[in-house]
């Protein structure tokens, strides 16, 4: 659909004037030619008439879309959701990203492209060193911009553990620290707590077990009411692991609290996990 057909609507449905919403903005000639399909706007007038309706671009597109995500945006969520130890739903998605990439020139697909077949490998083979020797081209990409933005941090953070814990913690530190200028950016706050949660693991899988549960503890102090309930149910598993570890007795309360959360949401799958990844980690030696 047309952006100034899906604009007059809108428009309409608000019951706003022409001549109330093109005020000081843009002529109402220009605007009227925008409505009507028969001419385009700068980028910076569109803002700021979306501005004067009280829409986000994001919501824009999804009306103009017929009430729902472009291809583009779907798939990006479809990959950053994923379960990246599941290679079934990794193939499915790389299926879909090589389908994409047939009909559209995109790098940050491209670079999806190549993490897909890095974490395939490692979720086949185990083999964590062929995993991150087919992701460095994108390490090195993004290594070489001035900035990251959201999308790059969302990347790294699907990677990080492919690297070693100290380089691991470094990255972890510069995004963290980038992440502060999006204060208040609601996707930016769930990669804070997201990336921190990330970061406990690949410090139990170090058996650095104080520090991970110092990034927890962190974590539920200052993120509890903002995480989904499958973070915060990571959160507790993974604190009660590092307290087991750390010879705590009252260890196993903080696993009976991510089960019970999880049973709230009768999410088994969730549980399996968790549950799983408890097993394989507290039947390893601490160091």
């Amino acid at each position: 659909m047309e952006l100034g057909i899906s604009f007059k609507k809108i428009r309409r449905n608000k019951g706003y004037s022409q001549l109330y919403l093109v005020d000081s903005i843009i002529s109402q000639g220009s605007y009227s030619k925008f409505e009507d399909g028969k001419s385009s706007i700068k980028a910076n007038k569109f803002l700021e008439l979306l501005n004067k309706i009280h829409m986000s671009p994001n919501e824009f597109i999804f009306i103009s879309n017929g009430y729902k995500y472009t291809e583009e945006q779907q798939l990006v969520r479809e990959f950053f959701n994923l379960p990246y130890n599941d290679v079934r739903s990794l193939k499915l998605v790389k299926d879909k990203i090589i389908h994409y990439l047939s009909f559209h020139d995109d790098v940050m697909f491209g670079q999806l492209l190549i993490v897909c077949d890095a974490l395939i490998k490692l979720s086949s083979t185990n083999d964590i060193d062929s995993a991150r020797k087919i992701v460095m081209p994108v390490w090195e990409k993004l290594s070489n911009q001035n900035s990251w933005y959201l999308v790059d941090i969302q990347i790294l953070n699907v990677v990080l553990y492919l690297f070693s814990v100290d380089v691991a913690i470094e990255m972890t530190k510069y995004i963290l620290k980038r992440l502060d200028m999006y204060k208040g950016h609601s996707e930016a706050n769930s990669l804070h707590f997201t990336l921190r949660i990330n970061l406990a693991y690949l410090l139990i899988n170090d058996k650095n077990y104080k520090e991970a549960l110092s990034i927890l503890e962190y974590t539920l102090n200052n993120y509890r009411k903002k995480m989904p309930y499958q973070s915060l149910a990571l959160c507790f598993s993974r604190k009660s692991l590092c307290l087991q570890k750390l010879g705590v007795d009252s260890s196993n309360k903080f696993l009976q609290k991510a089960q019970q959360l999880l049973d709230i949401y009768d999410d088994e799958s969730m549980i399996k996990l968790i549950n799983k990844e408890y097993e394989i980690y507290s039947s390893k030696e601490s160091t």
